[in-house]
């Protein structure tokens, strides 16, 4: 399944991995497409009972802090989730977000679910590929 957003492109594999990339000529992310972006998101995640990973292609500019909370305060259904960037800056920022995530997570004892940063995006399919595996 493919899904050509506002801002976004959308893709959900045979492989149970949902990719999500900004679109090339968007410099900004807005609400109002990204929760149109997550419901969508919500319903490819939900189309099977299969353990499943979501690739996001992290942006080279700046996201406002309402847009990001937006994606990230939601229940998407997945089990693993690589997240690249081509910014050596965005990664340590992503690198420390995912650590204080985890650690949030443990506080409220819930799950806390495999999440890794990339520079690479193949690297990142193929660790996705390997995580997957392991929870079938």
């Amino acid at each position: 399944m493919r899904y050509d957003l506002e801002e976004v492109i959308i893709e959900f594999d045979s492989n149970n991995i949902l990719k999500l990339m900004i679109k090339e000529d968007v410099t900004e992310l807005t609400i109002e497409p990204a929760i149109e972006a997550i419901s969508i998101m919500n319903k490819a995640l939900s189309s099977n009972d299969e353990p499943k990973g979501v690739f996001v292609m992290m942006p080279s500019f700046y996201i406002k802090k309402d847009v990001l909370k937006t994606y990230n305060d939601n229940d998407l259904n997945f089990d693993v989730a690589a997240i690249v960037s081509n910014s050596f800056t965005s990664k340590l920022i992503g690198d420390v977000a995912i650590k204080v995530h985890k650690r949030i997570q443990l506080a409220k004892k819930e799950e806390i679910k495999p999440t890794k940063m990339f520079g690479d995006q193949e690297a990142a399919y193929q660790w996705l590929l390997e995580e997957l595996d392991k929870l079938k």
